[in-house]
């Protein structure tokens, strides 16, 4: 399902905006109480917070709706949210870019530029598992900046959207993978490189990325795009401040209750709202 269809289901029901259930994402993470809006608030997502708060009706105040967003928003900011993930349980604010995929994109550049001679089995051994293995946690929207027709030849300002290509480019089978295949290898036989190239792909050691700049130009791309939905944050909270001090018109109930259609329909942005 589409993103249409979440704004579909909820021009039928606001209150599903705030209202917290238990989300699985790609990545294993279970959060046992999040809202959508906090989920992506957690995960830096602009685009999905952008699409969710453009859902609420222009055309009638909903003071409620929007004082509840500011306290979600100041409660993910200052207490952070918790989630399980193999076995650990984490609070944090956001998705932690810096400690994963930075840090072990950073290892990889820092191994090939060290001097002397290349070690290429652990650089090989650092690409599979350790850049592989943080793109497994990677959230959806940081996939879709991968896998979108944009080039990180140069780092992208990340302000539109991003084009979305078919997934992973196999270039033994010349086919498209999903990201998050059940039966995936990231993290084990391979780790997903872009560089030059304006879609990702399998790469299965360091000589395959060395040919396009891979982690090199990777690192500067998501070290931006890091600073970028930061800096996004930051300035949701004013949006916010700003909505929940206007003079509201008409102020209509919030609805209560769950929805199958909005659960099933924001499966697309990998929220599943029900428990296991």
């Amino acid at each position: 399902m589409a993103l249409t269809e979440v704004r579909a289901h909820l021009k039928q029901n606001i209150g599903w905006l705030v209202q917290r259930g238990w989300v699985t994402d790609c990545s294993g993470r279970e959060f046992k109480s999040i809202s959508a809006f906090e989920y992506a608030l957690w995960a830096l997502d602009k685009h999905l917070w952008t699409t969710l708060i453009h859902c609420i009706p222009e055309q009638e105040a909903h003071p409620n709706l929007w004082r509840q967003l500011g306290m979600q928003y100041q409660r993910v900011k200052t207490q952070g949210v918790t989630y399980a993930l193999e076995g650990k349980i984490i609070t944090e604010s956001h998705f932690d870019f810096k400690n994963t995929l930075i840090a072990a994109l950073q290892t990889q550049v820092d191994l090939y530029q060290a001097p002397g001679a290349k070690d290429f089995e652990r650089m090989d051994t650092q690409w599979r598992q350790g850049v592989g293995s943080a793109q497994k946690l990677l959230p959806m929207h940081v996939v879709a900046e991968y896998c979108s027709e944009e080039s990180f030849s140069t780092a992208p300002q990340f302000i539109a959207p991003p084009t979305v290509t078919k997934g992973i480019l196999n270039g033994s089978t010349k086919r498209y993978e999903p990201w998050f295949a059940g039966d995936s290898k990231l993290g084990v036989r391979f780790a997903v490189s872009k560089g030059s190239r304006p879609f990702a792909a399998r790469t299965v050691n360091a000589l395959g990325w060395l040919l396009t700049q891979g982690a090199t130009r990777d690192l500067a791309a998501m070290r931006a795009l890091h600073t970028k939905r930061t800096q996004d944050f930051i300035d949701l909270q004013e949006h916010l401040e700003h909505a929940i001090t206007q003079e509201p018109q008409q102020n209509p109930p919030i609805k209560q209750g769950t929805s199958p259609g909005v659960q099933n329909a924001l499966c697309e942005t990998r929220l599943f709202m029900e428990p296991p």
